[in-house]
């Protein structure tokens, strides 16, 4: 394995750890950070007999070893390494927060012209009970920083890590307050980054519930204005129509209606009409956005016919 020049001292604080596997009394983890791919780590105890995690994670009962990095090959392509250290090396980052608690975090390329502006992709996670966990090294955002592109990773009401009451106020409110956290969040970061953010070039892409708020976007009224391009992958389109195909009809009376599904009772006019309401084709009219859609023909929760 080949090192990138220099490696940079990384905060380990941040970042996101995955546990690989265990063996007695060793746990394999992965840890990785936006600009760092990030390395593989036995962690070893001596001992876990021991009265309490204090005493468990004690320096002088924890043994930490460095197994693998991944890195980029210098010999191999010199070019790309390079390009790579400065770009995603150099990527800074800040975190975006509305009055509600809506956040989102917005991703510079290193070695961005600053005598330009730039376009800017906003990416928005599936659930809609999940999140974006900000600190992961991605490649499909690095792939982005690497072709240029500035990025908004959201996470709007309801996301997971902000605690019950956050999650449970996405409860019979979505295609609104998600759907205004996103934009309202997209407003906030080509303001407050108008010298480096091009408005003309905004691009907005989800999958699931991702596809569900794109779908939203760029027909909403307010903020359909804002996108040249939109990508949507296993979209929630017409909850009117998913609710007798998917696998999960109690998500949708759950997420439009803050209530259990009775499946004695039935659908009544009244939930279709506000399952249709809440969904993005209700507004396909507006749509002007060059748009993709991605759907898997075998899908059973986001089914698409």
């Amino acid at each position: 394995m080949i090192t990138l020049p220099e490696q940079k001292a990384v905060d380990k604080s941040r970042g996101t750890y995955s546990l690989l596997r265990k063996f007695k009394q060793i746990l394999f983890i992965k840890y990785a950070e936006i600009t760092d791919p990030g390395a593989i780590f036995a962690v070893d105890f001596k001992s876990v007999e021991v009265p309490d995690l204090t005493a468990l994670f004690d320096k002088e009962n924890l043994g930490v070893t460095e197994i693998e990095r991944n890195v980029i090959s210098v010999k191999k392509d010199p070019a790309f390494a390079e390009e790579f250290e400065k770009v995603v090396g150099g990527a800074s980052h800040e975190i975006l927060r509305l009055e509600n608690g809506a956040e989102a975090m917005f991703i510079r390329p290193g070695g961005l012209d600053q005598d330009k502006t730039h376009p800017m992709i906003v990416q928005l996670h599936g659930g809609p009970f999940g999140s974006a966990a900000w600190h992961m090294f991605s490649k499909t955002r690095t792939i982005f920083l690497m072709q240029g592109f500035c990025l908004l990773i959201v996470n709007f009401r309801g996301s997971t890590g902000y605690g019950e009451n956050q999650l449970n106020s996405l409860l019979g409110t979505i295609g609104v307050n998600d759907v205004e956290d996103c934009g309202d969040l997209t407003l906030m970061a080509c303001e407050k980054f108008k010298d480096v953010v091009d408005p003309k070039r905004l691009g907005v892409e989800g999958g699931s519930h991702g596809g569900f708020l794109t779908g939203w976007l760029i027909g909403h009224p307010k903020y359909k204005d804002l996108w040249g391009a939109a990508s949507l992958w296993n979209g929630v389109l017409n909850m009117s129509y998913m609710v007798t195909a998917t696998d999960i009809p109690d998500w949708i009376f759950a997420c439009t209606q803050n209530r259990e599904f009775d499946f004695a009772k039935g659908l009544s006019s009244a939930d279709v009409a506000l399952f249709y309401e809440r969904s993005p084709q209700s507004v396909v009219q507006n749509v002007t956005t060059p748009s993709m859609l991605l759907v898997g023909d075998k899908d059973l929760r986001c089914p698409p016919h």
